[in-house]
Parts: structure tokens; sequence; C-alpha cells
């Protein structure tokens, strides 16, 4: 087949071999395991066990995860979309648990008011207008100075979406169904696992209601669309132009949101809920819980049953569909 890449594989009871042939020669065809470690053959598993130095550092983590759940932990390319409230402890987290490979997705920086929940951040950075991506890489070199870290600015660069698309685990940090929408697409069709934090607080005579959720994608399983944890009307308008966004409000035909209600312990709480179940999807200790809720008025963690939508508008489409799938659609201008 001149001129026409393609692959050989064979599959046994104890493994499997493949090459790929093109017109620059004959390469090794690598798997790689786009589903829950537990459901992966134990083949596929990479079981290299950690270093000395990481015995010595992680050892409390080993003696409850083992060397190869902390070698995992450690092999993980994560993209964090989103460095506020949670972004923040999130990418903190992270850096402690061992993750040494980041791509870092945010554009914004640091105001007086971020300073009651953005982990890291010093009153100076507030002066400074610190970029929110150097408060999370501090955060990060203090614990690991060797670490790989990628910045790339807003989510909707090119950039962003091509990183994005080459990582081993979303972490969705935002505060608008307009930037999950593109996460999510951008998951499906490049069999990128999906993990969505999401809180908020509700303010009446007083707090009516205040909590969070985590919602995790795994390719082939349903999405936020299928959980119906997705505004595609709210998506639209936060993928709107801000001109176009101000000339819907002031005619009426969109509302100003205004600024939410916030708090760091409501933060650490998802957060924590999140990354317990990454725990379970990169060492395969338990499986993970898809779509759970955290409901601190009622002081109960909610877990949802999600069953995969066939007609959904989202995944359907964009299943594995890669670069055909053209997620670069949603990139600005620059």
């Amino acid at each position: 087949l001149p001129g026409k890449p393609f692959g050989a594989l064979v599959f046994g009871r104890r493994g499997y071999a493949g090459r790929a042939y093109s017109d620059a020669g004959v390469a090794p065809l690598e798997l790689r395991g786009v589903g829950e470690l537990r459901s992966a053959p134990t083949w596929l598993r990479r079981e290299e066990s950690a270093s000395k130095l990481d015995e010595l550092r992680y050892d409390r983590q080993i003696r409850a995860l083992g060397p190869s759940g902390q070698h995992r932990l450690q092999r993980l390319r994560v993209g964090v979309v989103g460095l506020g409230g949670t972004g923040s402890q999130v990418v903190q987290q992270l850096a402690h648990l061992g993750v040494r490979d980041f791509v870092l997705v945010e554009d914004d920086r640091v105001e007086p008011s971020n300073l009651p929940r953005l982990a890291g951040a010093a009153w100076w950075d507030a002066l400074r207008r610190t970029a929110k991506t150097t408060i999370a890489r501090r955060s990060i070199r203090r614990l690991a100075r060797r670490a790989e870290i990628r910045r790339t600015g807003a989510l909707r660069k090119l950039s962003s979406l091509v990183a994005l698309a080459d990582v081993d685990l979303i972490i969705g940090c935002v505060d608008n169904d307009g930037a999950r929408l593109i996460l999510a697409e951008l998951a499906a069709a490049h069999l990128v696992p999906y993990l969505d934090l999401g809180v908020g607080i509700e303010i009446g005579s007083g707090v009516e209601s205040m909590g969070g959720r985590a919602s995790f994608y795994l390719p082939g399983g349903p999405c936020l669309a299928c959980a119906d944890e997705l505004d595609f009307a709210e998506a639209g308008e936060d993928l709107e132009s801000e001109a176009l966004k101000r000339v819907r409000v002031v005619r009426g035909y969109a509302r100003d949101r205004g600024v939410e209600p916030a708090l760091m312990p409501l933060n650490t709480a998802v957060v924590g809920l999140g990354m317990i179940e990454l725990l379970a999807f990169a060492t395969g200790w338990r499986s993970v819980v898809a779509f759970s809720r955290y409901d601190a008025v009622g002081g109960r963690i909610i877990q949802r049953n999600v069953d995969l939508n066939p007609d959904c508008p989202l995944c359907g489409p964009a299943f594995a569909m890669g670069d055909r799938h053209e997620i670069g659609r949603y990139a600005l201008a620059s």
C-alpha cells in the first residue's frame, strides 16, 4: 500500500504484538488503555516499581496504593482547565500525590477578591496581578522542581485544545457550561477521561442550597449531557462573543449572571471528592463512581447511576472521531 500507512496487531492470552508500516519503515505499535484500569487485562498494565527516592518520599501513599499504584500516579499527564478556587486546590493535591506532568489552561490573573479561596496565592499577587498559572506553577515547583509544566493560556486557543487532546486525564474546574461543552466534546472525540468539578451556592433569605458535584467521563460511558448536567442554551450564550453577550443582556434576551458566592471549604470538599475518584481511576483500587454530588446543607454525598444515552447529541457524534471532529473550530482568532 504505497503512501498509505497501516498496522498489524495480534492478540494472545498473555499479550499482544503490533507493528505500524509506512513509507518511512516499520515501527512498534503500542496499545493505550482508554477505560478503567480495573477492566484492562493485566498484561496491558505497566507495573514498574517506584524508585528508592520515591519510596522514601511516598512511603505512606505506597502503603495505601502499592508501588505500582504510586508509579502510575507519577506517570500521569494531567490537563487542568481553570485555576481558580477549585483548580488551584486540584493542582496542589496532584503535586502532593506525585503527579509530575501538567498542562495548565487559564488566562486569568489574581485579583483581591480571589485571595480568600485561591490556594497558593499571597497578598502581593493581587497587587502585582500575577497570572494564575504562575501561582499554580509555584505550588508545583515547591514539591517537584523538575516537573514538566506547560502553560497554554486560554481554553479557546488552538494550542490549548491540541495540548489537551494529548493528556491522560482532563480535570475541568470551569464556571460555565460553554467551557464544559468544549471539554466534553474534546474528551469524547479523543478518548480522554474527563473529570468535571463544579460547586454552587444558592442564596434566598439565607443559604437555600450549597454543594457541588464530581462527574467523571470515561470513554465509552455516559457524558455530562447524558447525565443532564449540561445546559446547551447556557453553553451557547457562554460561547458568544463578549460584544454579542452585552447586546443580548441589554435587550433582555439573556440574563446577566453576575458574581456567584464562593467558599474555600466548599471547594476543598468537592476537590477531595474528585481526587478520591482520580485515585480510583489511576490505581484501580476500586471502580470509579462516575457521578456524585455533595450536599453541604444535608451533610451527605449522593451517588447517581447514569446510563449512556444512545441518542446523546454530544458524545454520540464526537465519540472516537479524533481530529475529524474538528474541535479546533472552538478556537478564537488570535
